[in-house]
């Protein structure tokens, strides 16, 4: 049986980038994406807890903040527990792992990439995509 859990989001940062480390010393970055999308009656927003391991996770905290665009591939884990103090059931978080990462950003963020980074300019800059392999 074939099986495949790939996803593709494009939306804003909710809070800034937050690293920490695992008891292993990995480091990791948690941060959180609103996706909106257009419904009958305005906009609906999704949102999506996000997770990059090692340096890809410190790219992120280096580079992004709240509010920042991004496009982020990656696959999809939920969670569901019952919430102890009010022993509602079925509470569900979706998170995305992260495997690339692009990064949309305005000239300002020009400064910050490394001189040998390459530009993809399609209105705004693109720098490369950072990824974990």
């Amino acid at each position: 049986m074939l099986n495949l859990n790939k996803v593709f989001v494009i939306g804003n940062l909710t809070r800034d980038p937050e690293k920490s480390v695992t008891r292993n010393n990995n480091p990791v970055c948690t941060m959180s994406v609103a996706v909106n999308r257009k419904v009958k009656d305005g906009d609906a927003v999704c949102f999506f807890d996000v997770t990059a391991w090692g340096e890809l996770g410190c790219t992120c905290v280096k580079f992004l903040k709240k509010g920042d665009p991004v496009f982020i591939e990656g696959h999809m884990s939920q969670d569901r527990w019952i919430d102890q103090t009010t022993g509602k059931e079925n509470i569900l978080r979706i998170e995305i792992t992260v495997k690339h990462i692009g990064f949309v950003c305005y000239t300002q963020c020009l400064d910050q990439i490394e001189n040998n980074a390459q530009l993809f300019l399609l209105g705004k800059c693109f720098p490369p995509k950072f990824s974990t392999e």
